[in-house]
């Protein structure tokens, strides 16, 4: 039993379950009035939350999840006219290694607008997930996380970016460094250098065939940000990550590009894009049973790799 307020407080609660729906805190899907607060209370009340089927709801600021979180959103529209929507943090956080808020899952809907900011989490899903006109640089940004799970998601990129930046990704990866991550303090603890291991990416289409803002020059569906020149220590490569069965087609960019990335699988993939196919630096790296379609025609090859025990 929930009980809000007039102001949309939180007056009574007793939870008998938990798994609950948005109806059951008082919350109205609306396109036009912004749901975040009412949201938010229910995240924090319980473990499952499910949204009414094929609604919208207007967010206009970050929500965030904690520990063993699961959001079905049951085909509604998450809407953000912020270029975040969703974060497994607060500033005020102390997490290191992997013991972030995790053991999360967000399935079946589509989310509008913004990004999803993930950090120091582990045991994560992001399933059946439309991510439609996003206004950040990237959809999911995946910062020293383990064994994180993105299937069946579709990424149309970036056609109307909320601010001024060159290069948008479907899926980034990242080491926690300040200059990767940069939503915390910079003293944070939690900029610990940890890298991303056991990662997979499956099934996925990445459709950016009709991004036409020709500010966003390199347009990416995987992406590690981590280049040759910041030189950072081998504990700090990103570890097991496997990028099988995707559909990634791009108007320009490098396709896949993966530095500072170890054990890195790239299996049966069919990439389209005027660039590079795929990159990658680093070791153990397998490249096979993929299509490249105009891939290395305007700019560089079809499979880019720089490290040792290569299999291609």
């Amino acid at each position: 039993i929930i009980a809000i307020g007039d102001s949309g407080d939180l007056v009574a609660e007793l939870i008998l379950s938990k798994e609950m729906n948005t109806k059951q805190f008082g919350i109205t899907p609306s396109s036009l009035e912004d749901t975040h607060d009412l949201i938010q209370i229910a995240i924090n009340n319980c473990d499952i939350l499910n949204f009414d089927s094929n609604a919208n709801y207007l967010i206009n600021s970050v929500l965030t999840v904690h520990h063993n979180t699961h959001l079905k959103l049951n085909g509604s529209n998450l809407i953000s006219t912020y270029k975040h929507i969703i974060y497994n943090f607060v500033s005020t956080d102390t997490y290191t290694g992997y013991n972030g808020k995790g053991n999360l899952t967000i399935e079946n809907g589509t989310i509008t607008g913004g990004c999803i900011s993930l950090i120091h989490g582990k045991n994560i899903t992001i399933k059946n997930i439309l991510f439609n006109n996003c206004i950040n640089d990237h959809c999911i940004e995946i910062c020293a996380c383990n064994n994180v799970k993105v299937s069946r998601c579709q990424f149309n990129g970036c056609p109307n970016p909320a601010s001024s930046f060159t290069l948008h990704s479907g899926i980034n990866l990242d080491p926690a460094y300040h200059t990767n991550f940069p939503w915390l303090p910079s003293t944070s603890v939690m900029y610990d250098h940890t890298a991303n291991s056991d990662v997979y990416i499956e099934d996925n289409t990445f459709d950016m065939s009709d991004n036409t803002d020709e500010s966003i020059t390199d347009l990416r569906s995987v992406d590690a940000h981590t280049t040759l020149a910041d030189d950072l220590p081998l504990e700090n490569n990103n570890k097991n990550i496997v990028v099988t069965n995707n559909n990634m087609k791009l108007s320009r960019g490098s396709n896949a590009y993966l530095f500072s990335c170890d054990n890195v699988i790239f299996a049966n993939n069919y990439v389209e894009t005027p660039r590079c196919g795929v990159c990658v630096a680093g070791d153990k790296v397998t490249v096979t049973d993929n299509i490249f379609v105009g891939s290395g025609s305007n700019q560089g090859s079809p499979v880019w790799v720089y490290g040792d025990s290569q299999d291609l």
